[in-house]
């Protein structure tokens, strides 16, 4: 954790870093000198390089900054020539649609001596041609790429994007790359002879040289500002749409299924083209749209979320049938403006010793030059000068001046061409010329970029030194580390591959499945890749990968390549996924509406299909009946709460889980597209719609889920579990809180710790877990008057109405920015301490996830950490509605007779709900005193929970944290709830145990709103989440 103050001119800025407190100087100098205690061997050496002993044969110490393409490129080449590395990994260059690449042959030539081209090549697509239609679907011409290996030395790569980057994280672990997560960095210290990095956590790494790859919109360019050589990003009229998927989807329509025949299409219109690329094999499918008139919906945010039939398909009007169709299976996409930047005039900082990589490439380059082919041939290049020029300290200087010299003048060369590609696809519409839309090369598409660097480096290092000079014994040395000495692998990518003609039907077989010791085997599933590597173990070279290791980059919560889970009941979940989808069917089917007296059987029927489930799969469950309740003079049977025990092992840690089997009203009047009690798959966006699918029936069969994958593969459960699952939660979980503390002597005495899933991620990108909830005080305002109903024409403006003396005091309570006005509820509020205001600022969201997640832009405040403090620490006041009023359509003149209005608080530490109810009740009587109103008023807080926050240190929240970067390949957020679970505060407290909260479903999962949905992918994963937190529960603990 680390906080930061707003700094006035010349104030030092305070960096709290558990366990260090340290004071940086002032903004914003970028030459400051770093305090002296953090100037120890244990630093500068132990955090980034401790596992590498610096020798004679390790040389230069370099930091990576980034792990997209550029970054990894860079490591592994820094690596081969045997440079300590170390990788700050900040990004993973994959959107939350899937992505494609196109690597051009360059790039291949260098993957190939690095051992991977051959590996990418079998994942590629394979139908050797690439085809070209305009807009209506008309054949213009066809590009063969079977030529490429003879013309150019390798083939165009084209695949999924997390593929490539997956061989790429691999091969740098395996030659000692160390990483480190999750670093941002907060500052560059650039002097020319020990730069270093301070990071936001609070650390400061040394280095001898600092190679930054983390994109050139990335604030560290701001190092070349005080040299005036950053240009001003200048945005061009065009945007780009992107994603991929799995291609099920469009393989099962027999009228576009031609298009995973392997060949690659683009269909060119006015300003606009189309591509369709399959990737894998044909087992993904990717498209990319780039369009000028779209540009003013996008933004520079790859993670940018776009409905792809509110933002693409209305662009595409009176184009080809057949692409149409095909886009219309994508349901989200990414939408990024395209940058018309030139690479920036100059590279290197001003201390000499930091250097960026993989500098803006234009986009319409669509073969050889994009992003990923021209960061493979940087980091190649600037590895080799580094040891070209003696690959010490004091050549550091030296050889980024020579990488520069060599290198630009290729990357301005590459940008003109992409402009120029753009100007000839997209003049086509007006000129009908076939030759504009072959594909570009320039000459620089010739050139092998570490071949180009081997001739040329003395030449260009002795411009800058007269006197360097290098021998013979370096140089060779050099070539035989690069291999380039003439025994580099030969293979040819086209043999044995079938002669392929364009638009021939055709569903490629992965011969890789069948992958020998000497291969690489990937697994990707459904539509979003679910799982990655699983390395075959190779004396010397290759190892076998932990199942469970943490991965080398993050993902979003689509589109993760994450490491494989070999363990049985792992791969049962995924291969039972319909059964499970059912088994929710049938539970969203039973309307369990606990707050509706007339439901209130179907609740009790709920409660004996969940008891039936547990029964079925050997957990021993006991119904607690709780008795009677009145509602507004009804008197009901409160639903049961079930316990269920399974295991009693004394060895084995004892994890209670909880839930609710109850629901919010729901009908389809309200605004449902679908019936909200019948479960709706809808497979093109892959969402569950359903009342109770988030809110909290998925959760609770997502235990069921792990416990039946359990048994059905013999897996011994890790732990013993204890469950409680009630059917009053959503109408204040009556007689609950009662049942638990008495319990706490008996059933629940043996419990280590407790599990709910009854909440959501943030947003819909980050996984969290989640250690505080909001409390909640609710309130019923009842006005009477007139012993019946009125006529307004009769009686309006002669009687007191009930309605209006509520809406009076409905307008005391809050503001429209939220600013709650009953006296005394900010003053017991916890004050905000820096350390707390700085875990909001690192929470992995941003405002407009919660616009995206509302449905319109209506946040309060701009401000992320400002928006997330009002959702999580700060008290709140909503309205909710009204009893008693005319409702319905048409337009009825009735004065009621007696109105009820309800709204609600949420409270924060240190607010508790008697408190609140002292103010709330006075209050509101008074105002109401001075309406002097001839009413009748009535307050009553018909329930009351208080706020709760637990211990993040314990070994509970450990477990859940890694459970979530095995499944998720992230390390969580960790968040405060703005919710309440009142049972939540009495678990914690009775049984004296450590409560955490680890969420299935996504923040735009609408529960307690119309059309609640839960992700298809999120039912699975979070399945497999839940089984995974109860052996990493055994482990930990």
């Amino acid at each position: 954790m680390w906080s930061k103050k707003k700094a006035k001119k010349d104030e030092p800025i305070t960096v709290v870093a558990k366990p260090r407190v340290v004071t940086l100087p002032p903004p914003p100098s970028f030459e400051s000198v770093i305090p002296p205690a953090w100037q120890t061997q244990e630093n500068e050496r132990g955090l980034a390089f401790a596992e590498l002993a610096i020798s004679d044969d390790i040389r230069l110490r370099i930091i990576v900054v980034g792990s997209g393409f550029a970054g990894l490129s860079t490591a592994i080449a820094c690596a081969r020539q045997g440079f300590a590395v170390t990788l700050l990994e900040r990004s993973t260059g994959l959107s939350p649609h899937g992505d494609a690449i196109t690597l051009g042959c360059n790039a291949a030539k260098i993957l190939r001596r690095w051992g991977l081209a051959k590996e990418l090549w079998e994942r590629s697509a394979k139908g050797a041609w690439w085809l070209f239609k305009d807009s209506s679907g008309a054949e213009i011409s066809a590009e063969d790429l079977r030529k490429y290996p003879e013309k150019f030395g390798a083939p165009l790569l084209q695949g999924h994007r997390a593929q490539f980057l997956g061989s790429l994280g691999i091969e740098a672990r395996l030659l000692g790359v160390k990483v480190l997560y999750e670093r941002d960095v907060y500052q560059y210290r650039d002097t020319p002879r020990k730069p270093a990095i301070v990071t936001k956590q609070g650390d400061v790494i040394y280095a001898d040289t600092i190679l930054i790859c983390d994109g050139t919109s990335s604030r560290s360019r701001d190092l070349l500002i005080p040299r005036g050589h950053r240009p001003a990003v200048e945005l061009s009229d065009y945007s780009i749409f992107r994603s991929a998927q799995s291609s099920d989807q469009i393989m099962a329509d027999p009228q576009i299924c031609h298009l995973l025949d392997g060949c690659t299409r683009t269909w060119i219109g006015p300003y606009a083209h189309a591509t369709i690329t399959p990737l894998d094999n044909g087992n993904q499918v990717a498209f990319s749209f780039t369009h000028r008139a779209a540009a003013g919906q996008s933004s520079l945010n790859w993670k940018d979320r776009k409905n792809t039939a509110d933002v693409v398909l209305p662009c595409l009007d009176g184009w080809d049938p057949v692409l149409v169709r095909a886009i219309k299976y994508f349901p989200s996409t990414l939408n990024w403006k395209l940058p018309d930047e030139p690479p920036a005039a100059r590279w290197i900082s001003e201390g000499g010793c930091i250097c960026f990589l993989g500098d803006a490439v234009h986009a319409m380059v669509p073969t050889s030059f994009q992003g990923g082919s021209t960061a493979v041939e940087d980091a190649a290049t600037v590895a080799l000068c580094l040891a070209l020029a003696g690959g010490g300290k004091m050549d550091v200087r030296l050889a980024l001046q020579v990488y520069e010299s060599l290198r630009k003048p290729i990357c301005d060369e590459v940008f003109d061409v992409g402009l120029e590609q753009q100007r000839k696809w997209h003049a086509f519409f007006s000129t009908r010329r076939q030759d504009d839309v072959k594909l570009l090369t320039g000459k620089a598409y010739m050139r092998d970029a570490e071949l180009f660097c081997l001739a040329n480096f003395e030449a260009a290092a002795v411009r800058v030194n007269p006197d360097f000079a290098f021998s013979n014994d370096v140089f060779d040395k050099i070539l035989r580390t690069s291999g380039l000495d003439g025994k580099q692998p030969e293979w040819n990518p086209f043999v044995e591959s079938a002669e392929i003609d364009p638009g021939k039907p055709r569903r490629f077989q992965d011969k890789g499945d069948q992958a020998n010791v000497d291969e690489w085997e990937y697994v990707l599933k459904k539509t979003r890749p679910k799982h990655g590597h699983a390395a075959r173990e190779a004396e010397g070279l290759r190892t076998e990968l932990n199942a469970c290791a943490a991965p080398l980059w993050p993902r979003e919560a689509q589109g993760f390549l994450v490491p494989m889970t070999s363990t049985p009941y792992i791969k049962y979940i995924e291969e039972n996924e319909q059964k499970w989808i059912d088994r929710l069917a049938e539970a969203v089917a039973i309307p369990s509406v606990s707050g509706d007296p007339k439901l209130r059987p179907e609740v009790h029927r709920m409660g004996k299909w969940l008891q039936d489930q547990l029964t079925s799969l050997g957990v021993s469950v006991k119904s607690v009946p709780l008795g009677p309740q009145d509602i507004d003079g009804v008197t009901v049977e409160l639903p049961p709460v079930l316990l269920g025990e399974l295991g009693n092992d004394p060895a084995k840690k004892t994890i209670c889980i909880y839930g609710h089997y109850d629901v919010q009203p729901a009908l389809k009047s309200d605004g449902w597209e679908h019936e909200p009690f019948v479960l709706t798959d809808d497979k093109a966006s892959g969402r569950l719609y359903g009342r109770g699918s988030s809110d909290d029936k998925g959760p609770i069969l997502g235990w069921l889920n792990v416990i039946e994958a359990h048994q059905q593969t013999n897996t011994p459960l890790p732990v013993n579990l204890k469950m409680i699952f009630e059917g009053m939660e959503e109408s204040g979980s009556n007689g609950l809180d009662e049942l638990v503390i008495k319990e706490s002597k008996g059933f629940l005495s043996s419990v280590d710790a407790v599990c709910i899933s009854d909440n959501y991620w943030l947003g819909t990108t980050s996984p969290c877990v989640t250690y505080g909830l909001r409390g909640l005080s609710y309130f019923k305002v009842s006005v009477s008057g007139p012993g019946a109903d009125l006529h307004s024409g009769v009686f309006g403006g002669m009687v007191h109405e009930p309605m209006t003396d509520l809406f009076a005091l409905f307008s005391k309570l809050v503001t429209p920015d939220g600013k709650i006005l009953i006296p005394g509820i900010n003053d017991d509020v916890a004050v905000l301490t820096d350390e707390e205001r700085a875990r909001y600022d690192v929470i992995d969201v941003t405002v407009q996830d919660f616009e995206s997640a509302v449905g319109a832009k209506v946040t309060i405040s701009e401000d992320k950490t400002e928006c997330l403090m009002a959702r999580m620490r700060y008290p709140s006041l909503s309205i909710h509605g009204v009893e008693g009023a005319f409702s319905g359509a048409g337009a009825k003149t009735v004065i009621p007779a007696a109105v009820h209005g309800k709204f609600s608080i949420r409270l924060v530490p240190d607010l508790t709900p008697e408190g609140v109810d002292a103010l709330v009740q006075p209050y509101l009587k008074a105002e109401f005193a001075k309406l002097k109103s001839k009413n009748t008023l009535k307050v009553e807080m018909i329930s009351g929970g208080r706020p709760w926050v637990a211990d993040i240190n314990h070994w509970n929240y450990a477990a859940a944290t890694k459970a979530t970067e095995t499944i998720y390949g992230k390390t969580p957020d960790f968040t405060r709830e703005g919710g309440s679970i009142p049972i939540t505060l009495t678990l914690s407290e009775a049984l004296g145990v450590n409560v955490l909260l680890l969420p299935m479903g996504r923040g735009d999962d609408g529960a307690h709103s119309i059309n609640e949905k839960l992700d298809r992918s999120n039912y699975l994963e979070g399945s497999k989440l839940l089984g995974t937190y109860l052996h990493e529960c055994a482990a930990q603990a």
